[in-house]
């Protein structure tokens, strides 16, 4: 019975660990096309703006405050527990699976919006670049929480191996 149930905890290690790892392969490419389309949107940005693109300290306020931020919760202690329910709001989910990262946004004014520096009326492609880079902000805490339940695997599969 004891040999049994440790190779059947050892392979559901190894099985969540491959998963996760394809999870982390799936959320790179994601962070990537994000990051190339938002790109891409400011050149077709600075493009429909011609010169009235440049920015400069005139162009916005000193009293600016992010508005979008990485919030570090310590919720890392239930990292090993896996939530088995379904249905459940995304940050409980993450909460549940010991996800540390995650985003918090800020209400801003247009004044302090960043999209607003380069005019009044900003250019579409201008929103859709800020969107892009949010959504890879969003990939990033995935990212970042998807490598640290890979680490707690590392370190269990190793526990896991010296029981042996």
């Amino acid at each position: 019975g004891g040999m049994a149930q440790w190779h059947e905890a050892l392979d559901a290690v190894l099985l969540e660990a491959y998963d996760t790892h394809d999870k982390l392969e799936r959320a790179t490419g994601k962070l990537c096309k994000a990051l190339g389309d938002g790109h891409f949107n400011i050149t077709r940005a600075r493009h429909v703006l011609g010169s009235a693109s440049a920015v400069s300290s005139v162009g916005y306020s000193l009293k600016m405050t992010a508005t979008v931020k990485v919030d570090f919760a310590c919720t890392c202690a239930v990292v090993g527990e896996q939530d088995q329910s379904k249905g459940k709001d995304k940050d409980k989910d993450n909460e549940q699976a010991g996800a540390c990262f995650r985003i918090v946004t800020q209400p801003h004014s247009h004044s302090c919006d960043p999209a607003r520096w380069f005019c009044s009326l900003p250019p579409s492609q201008l929103l859709h670049a800020q969107s892009n880079f949010t959504e890879a902000l969003a990939y990033v805490c995935e990212i970042a929480n998807l490598r640290h339940r890979i680490m707690f695997l590392e370190r269990e599969y190793t526990r896991l191996q010296s029981m042996s």
